[in-house]
Parts: C-alpha cells; structure tokens; sequence
C-alpha cells in the first residue's frame, strides 16, 4: 500500500508543499519481467524543495537493497517554472545490498520465457565509438548529486566479487563513476 500525507499551501509560483509517502509491501510488475521491484518499504518525506528517504527498503531482481537520501533544490515549489534545463538537485545518496546477481537484474525475458545476452563489438582506434554508454541526456547540467552503491557480494555469471563500493557523482553535467573493491 501506498499512503501519502500532504499538506499543499501557497500560490503556483510559490507553492508550499510537505509532507510523507509511507510505503508498505510495494511492488511494480511487468508480464515479461515478474517481479523486478518487490517489498517497497520505508517512507520518502518531502518539504518545499527538499526529499530525504532513510532506510527505505526493497527487493530489486531478487536482491534485497536499502537506500537513503537527501536532495535539495528540487524545484518542486515552483511548478509553474520548471524546466528540466533549470533542474538543478543536490545531494547525497547511499544504495547497499548484501548480495547483488547481475544475471537476475541484466536479464531480458524474451517471449518464450528465455533470457538473452546483450553483445557489443569494441573497436580500437581514432573514431571508434565510447565504450561506456553516454548517459548525459539523462543527467542534468546543473545537478550535484553523489553518492555510493555498495554490495558484500556482486555476481555475474561465474564471476563473483566482494567488498564492491562504486562511488557515482554528477557535476556540471558530469557523470562520473569510480568502482573499488576486490575479487
């Protein structure tokens, strides 16, 4: 269930707006993919242009994760003037799992029922296209956001690795990752 207090005041060019989302056993299903977000719980609280969430709980694929956050300059008080250009967030964040199997969260169900792989092709030279996918257009330019995703255990395959932290930033349009941890 889902439960939202609110309490909405203001004018559309400066709304004042606070209140919880309290979650309880949530969980978002899709027919080719059963069962990729289970147990949703927790509560996200919400003031003016704040949102902050601690410990709020969930079962991604088969892998349970705790998330918290704080996240000002939301924009959320003034509507009427947002613009995802002038979307400019800041905060921290903080995602961890115990065991994480990147084989259940990677799968793609195909219509018999079969997963599949996705391949690429790397090529070396002046020209050849960026390894890493370009996730600019998702993030905005003005956004500060960071924070660190950890896991006791990350499996792929026959691939397993401990101890993995990837600390994730955005600045000035910026996307930038560093993963440290060991085999």
């Amino acid at each position: 269930s889902v439960k939202i207090q609110a309490d909405l005041g203001g004018t559309m060019k400066r709304m004042d707006l606070s209140g919880t989302v309290h979650f309880r056993n949530v969980g978002v299903r899709f027919r080719d993919y059963p069962g990729v977000l289970e147990g949703l719980e927790g509560k996200v609280d919400f003031s003016g242009d704040r949102v902050s969430a601690t410990g709020l709980r969930f079962i991604l694929a088969d892998s349970p994760f705790s998330f918290d956050m704080k996240i000002s300059n939301t924009g959320f008080s003034r509507p009427s003037l947002f613009s995802l250009e002038d979307f400019a967030p800041k905060g921290k964040f903080s995602l961890s799992s115990p065991k994480v199997s990147l084989d259940r969260i990677l799968a793609v169900s195909g219509e018999n029922g079969e997963g599949y792989r996705a391949t690429s092709t790397v090529l070396v030279g002046a020209g050849a296209p960026a390894v890493e996918p370009d996730l600019r257009r998702f993030v905005s330019r003005r956004a500060d956001i960071s924070g660190d995703i950890r896991t006791d255990e990350l499996i792929y395959g026959k691939l397993g690795m401990t101890g993995e932290v990837i600390s994730l930033s955005s600045s000035k349009g910026k996307l930038e990752f560093v993963q440290r941890g060991g085999l």
